[in-house]
């Protein structure tokens, strides 16, 4: 889905590229891989909003195994966050991209109010995880 967003270019205010349309076709598909479920995927694993894990958030799992080895946790998990945090955003921009393709632009102001809010609420749960120490 990024990848097809980062190949895509402009031109005279139109997207070109491979199957432009079925791609956000796709992108705003209610199936289970619509942006819709990816994003939830991904922030469930931030925030729990499931028994997956055992209601335990990735981060929280990924610092239990970490947080005995000062050098490996200062390396990965300002890593793992940063990718997360960006596959958010990429997510949400792909999300405004598809709207803008299929002609649905007075969605997009309260989509960039959504995605402002996600990645705020994202970025609270993820900051104790980029400083070792604050949350051990």
């Amino acid at each position: 889905m990024l990848n097809t967003l980062a190949t895509m270019q402009v031109r005279n205010g139109q997207y070109e590229g491979s199957d432009i349309q079925g791609w956000a076709d796709s992108v705003l598909s209610h199936a289970s891989d619509g942006i819709r479920q990816v994003l939830f995927n991904l922030v469930d694993m931030v925030d729990p909003q499931s028994n997956i894990f055992s209601g335990k958030s990735l981060f929280e799992i990924y610092h239990e195994q970490l947080k005995g080895d000062l050098k490996r946790y200062t390396e990965k998990m300002p890593q793992k966050v940063a990718q997360v945090y960006g596959l958010i955003g990429g997510g949400y921009n792909a999300w405004i991209v598809a709207l803008r393709i299929n002609g649905r632009g007075r969605e997009i102001a309260a989509k960039v109010q959504e995605a402002k809010r996600k990645l705020d609420s994202v970025q609270q749960n993820l900051q104790k995880y980029i400083t070792y120490g604050e949350f051990s």
